[in-house]
């Protein structure tokens, strides 16, 4: 399993103690997100950086790939994602 997400979002991982993420803007996530599927049958994408490549993710899933889309800050899911730091580290983080 790897997870593509954006650099905040990495971070949180990080906390968390997920060591398999890839930081990756808008231009290189297509060609992440293939290089990544090449080695790996389960990958995690920021919904931010899942929107411009749909129909890539579409392909991979359509091949057997598992492709599964997480909320992030541009996508409106910080309350999502604090809810799961803290769950996880068991204290709020304030940005």
């Amino acid at each position: 399993m790897h997870f593509i997400t954006d650099r905040l979002t990495a971070i949180g991982m990080g906390i968390a103690g997920l060591k398999s993420v890839s930081i990756a803007t808008g231009k290189e996530v297509s060609n992440l997100l293939n290089r990544t599927t090449e080695t790996e049958d389960i990958v995690v994408i920021s919904q931010g950086l899942a929107k411009p490549v749909k129909e890539d993710i579409k392909k991979l899933r359509r091949s057997g790939k598992m492709i599964v889309e997480i909320p992030d800050r541009e996508s409106g899911g910080e309350d999502s994602v604090n809810r799961i730091v803290r769950e996880v580290v068991g204290f709020d983080i304030k940005s």
